[in-house]
């Protein structure tokens, strides 16, 4: 199945000579549904949580290959979802979704 969305980064930057900040960049990309699956994860909220095994495989730039550990999360159907494992496999870089992004 085909893909197209968007991932967000949340790289540092320097702002200031010496000082550290963080921005943070939503870039749109294709790719491809390899593993397509969810289950429900028991937690201590009065609902479970949905967590997907969701794998796709991007087709990379030099932007995702410099930038990947700072990946937080991909929208797939909607929503965003946190990036829980990355695979670079050039040309391509796979990426594993799991539960809802929450921000952080």
């Amino acid at each position: 199945m085909k893909w197209y969305g968007t991932i967000g980064f949340d790289r540092p930057v320097e702002k200031v000579k010496g000082v550290s900040d963080h921005e943070f960049t939503e870039r749109q990309y294709y790719g491809d549904v390899i593993t397509l699956s969810s289950r429900w994860q028991n937690t201590e909220h009065v609902n479970n949580d949905l967590k997907l095994n969701v794998k796709i495989s991007v087709m990379a730039d030099p932007f995702i290959y410099e930038f990947f550990p700072y990946m937080k999360y991909v929208e797939y159907m909607g929503h965003k979802w946190c990036i829980v494992e990355i695979t670079p496999n050039r040309p391509r870089i796979e990426l594993m979704l799991g539960g809802l992004y929450n921000g952080q």
